[in-house]
C-alpha cells in the first residue's frame, strides 16, 4: 500500500475476522464541517459473478443550527451524528478527514490565525470519539486520499464513477463519497 493513497487494504475486509462471521461490513467516509458535515457509507456486496466490492448504501449532510457561537453547532452536529447516522449505519470502520496546515498556505495559514482550524480540530476530535464507541476510526488528509486533485477534479471523477452506480453526490457528501472510491482505487482509473 503505498502511504501517500488509500486501496481497498483498508477496507474491513481484507484480513478481517468481521467478514468471516458473516457480519455486513460497513465504512463509513466523513468530511467534517460547520458549513455541513457530509457523510456516505459503503457496504459490502457479495456476488457470484464480480465477486466482492463496496458500494455507496448512503449519504448525507448534518447542520448545525445557525448561531454565530461555534460550540452550538458542533455539539448538534456530533449528536446528529450519534443518532442520525453512526447508531442507523452501525458501521464497522470510519474513516474521517482532518486538515493538514501548509505553511506556504495563505488559507492554511488564515484558518489557523482565526482559530477556525482549531474550532474544526474540536469537530473532528467529537465525531472521532462519537465513532469509536461503535467503530475503528481512521483519521486521513485529503492529500492521502485525492492528492493534488482540485475540488473540480474529483467531482468530475465521482461523476464518472457514480454513473456505473446511477447516483448523482452533491455539496458535501461528494468528499465523503471520494473517499470511499479513492479508497478502493476508482480514481486511479479515470
Amino acid at each position: 500500500m503505498r502511504e501517500d493513497k488509500l486501496d481497498m487494504e483498508l477496507f474491513p475486509c481484507h484480513g478481517n475476522n468481521r467478514k468471516d462471521s458473516g457480519e455486513v461490513q460497513r465504512v463509513l467516509f466523513v468530511d467534517p464541517g460547520f458549513g455541513g458535515t457530509g457523510w456516505a457509507y459503503f457496504e459490502l456486496l457479495d456476488t457470484s459473478c464480480l465477486g466482492s466490492f463496496y458500494t455507496p448504501a448512503d449519504g448525507g449532510v448534518l447542520h448545525g443550527p445557525k448561531t454565530k457561537a461555534w460550540e452550538p453547532r458542533m455539539w448538534n452536529i456530533t449528536r446528529q451524528f450519534e443518532l442520525d447516522v453512526i447508531d442507523v449505519v452501525l458501521p464497522t470502520l470510519v474513516v474521517i478527514e482532518y486538515p493538514e496546515v501548509w505553511s506556504a498556505s495563505a488559507k492554511s495559514m488564515a484558518s489557523a490565525t482565526s482559530g477556525d482550524l482549531l474550532k474544526l480540530a474540536s469537530l473532528i476530535g467529537c465525531l472521532g470519539l462519537t465513532a469509536r464507541r461503535e467503530a475503528d476510526v481512521l483519521f486521513i488528509t485529503p492529500a492521502r486520499w485525492k492528492g493534488q486533485l482540485s475540488k473540480e477534479a474529483v467531482e468530475r471523477r465521482i461523476k464518472q464513477v457514480a454513473k456505473l452506480d446511477r447516483l448523482y453526490y452533491r455539496n458535501h457528501v461528494c468528499d465523503a463519497v471520494g473517499m470511499g472510491y479513492a479508497a478502493q482505487g476508482l480514481f486511479d482509473e479515470h
